[in-house]
């Protein structure tokens, strides 16, 4: 007698049971490409790993602004920067770079083809600029003018006495990345010739009671890159500078860029190792000055995703805000206390277009500044992982919990997730806390190299009602803590 097989086994050749396969095995395999990838991060929320500057997250201007941009812009526009500058306050505003060692003040020499001219009324607009958006001022003064071999400060005190006059308070550096300066400028200055002239500049400040409570701060010198030797030009000429006069200083200064703006491509912007290149640069730097000083600030003075002025269709697109949240979690963290990014205007690295209106990092920086405080907390990871950062920190002062306003909020966690896959994060917090608000950034269509940026799905836009009640309108009661493919979020605590 035939034995009859069962159904199941009676159809396995049959090409309706492998088109039902395939489909399991299709169901299958999309429920796991959408399934979280699960990670488990601890919170600390007693443990305080470092204190930052209120002007922590500030921003810096190019001195080659003066001649180009600033000549040009209407008082509408002026007055336009200034509102949408004042809104990342408390901050400085750094106007240096290359150019400020090619500027004389008031001064127009027979020849100065190569000279930056930088007049009383150019300042005035500028002390206008900087008083209306209620930033503090950091100024380059040019090095480059000479007597020998010491700096001419006969036009700095110029400068100074007519910035007196019209009551502008500065702080100040020296010089712009003089470790370049041969390759720049075909002129160098040693590190302990720039000491000589700092401590110049210092005794120039305390002999008058106006700037005496003025910072001074340096070198600003470049990259750290290591080379194959592991020895980097840049923290040579640090470290010799420091050795003579590191206890005249108020910060140490460096500058930092991921990328060259010419040859970065958009997977840079999410790439977990050029990330990561900042914490070993920082560490580097930190050893230098620590060499000298257990307390000396450090300050990131120049700072963005690509230098050249960044890269195009990258630099002032959506994909940028990741280098720039993940800078701000990770300097914070490692005791970078002020970082200046580069720049507020002009070029493609710029936080406002040529229309003066935000990119996409304005409003990354823009929710930070309303939200994340000073007070860096300790994060755990069991699990290392290249997919997404976590840092977590203190709230603003009177930041109240957008769900409940009689609850005063305490703590935000925030993640970028620069990968293709959800992540969902379990929280685990040191003390039981209350679920206040969060904001998440996406990009339109999840278009990376979209100008625009979303919020909790509203798209960013400079209106004044954009920014009225900003931070209790924008958030969302969303309790569960996953982070979508290619987004940036926080979390906020009470």
């Amino acid at each position: 007698m035939e034995q009859r097989l069962p159904a199941i086994i009676r159809a396995f050749g049959s090409r309706h049971f492998y088109r039902g396969l395939m489909v399991v095995l299709l169901i299958a395999a999309f429920a796991c490409v959408f399934q979280p990838i699960k990670f488990d991060v601890q919170v600390d929320i007693n443990e305080v790993v470092y204190r930052t500057d209120e002007k922590f997250l500030s921003m810096a201007l190019d001195t080659s602004f003066i001649n180009s941009t600033m000549k040009s812009m209407s008082p509408a526009q002026w007055k336009k920067v200034a509102d949408i500058a004042g809104k990342l306050t408390p901050a400085y505003l750094r106007l240096g770079g290359t150019s400020a060692d090619k500027l004389v003040f008031d001064e127009f020499p027979d020849s100065y083809d190569d000279l930056l001219i930088l007049t009383k009324d150019d300042w005035d607009v500028i002390a206008k600029f900087v008083e209306t958006s209620k930033l503090k001022l950091l100024f380059g003064l040019n090095v480059l003018l000479r007597n020998g071999d010491d700096w001419d400060s006969d036009n700095a005190k110029k400068l100074l006495d007519y910035n007196k006059q019209i009551g502008l308070k500065s702080d100040f550096q020296l010089g712009n990345e003089p470790n370049s300066f041969l390759h720049v400028f075909n002129f160098s200055v040693s590190p302990e010739q720039l000491s000589v002239d700092f401590y110049h500049l210092r005794n120039m400040l305390n002999s008058d009671h106006y700037y005496a409570p003025s910072l001074l701060v340096g070198p600003d010198v470049t990259n750290p890159k290591l080379c194959n030797d592991n020895e980097s030009p840049s923290l040579a000429y640090l470290d010799a500078f420091l050795r003579d006069s590191h206890h005249i200083l108020d910060a140490a200064t460096w500058h930092q860029y991921y990328l060259s703006g010419a040859t970065a491509h958009l997977t840079d912007f999410i790439n977990f190792d050029v990330m990561d290149e900042l914490r070993r640069e920082i560490l580097a730097v930190t050893k230098t000055v620590r060499k000298y000083s257990n307390d000396l600030p450090i300050w990131l003075t120049e700072t963005g995703s690509a230098y050249g002025g960044g890269a195009p269709m990258l630099s002032d697109r959506f994909v940028s805000t990741f280098l720039l949240l993940d800078k701000l979690g990770l300097s914070a963290k490692m005791g970078i206390q002020v970082i200046m990014r580069q720049s507020l205007v002009k070029g493609r690295y710029a936080l406002l277009n040529e229309t003066f209106d935000p990119n996409p990092e304005f409003w990354v920086a823009f929710l930070y500044k309303k939200i994340v405080g000073t007070e860096v907390l300790k994060v755990i990871q069991p699990r290392p992982n290249k997919l997404f950062r976590v840092y977590a920190h203190n709230v603003v002062k009177n930041l109240t919990c957008t769900r409940n306003p009689t609850l005063k909020a305490k703590v935000v966690v925030f993640t970028l997730n620069y990968s293709n896959v959800r992540v969902l994060l379990r929280l685990n917090l040191t003390k039981t806390m209350v679920h206040c608000g969060t904001y998440m950034f996406t990009a339109p269509n999840d278009d990376l190299q979209s100008k625009s940026i979303l919020l909790n799905g509203q798209l960013m836009k400079n209106e004044p009602r954009t920014f009225a009640n900003f931070v209790h309108k924008y958030a969302s009661s969303l309790d569960q803590f996953t982070a979508r493919p290619y987004s940036l979020n926080f979390w906020i605590f009470a």
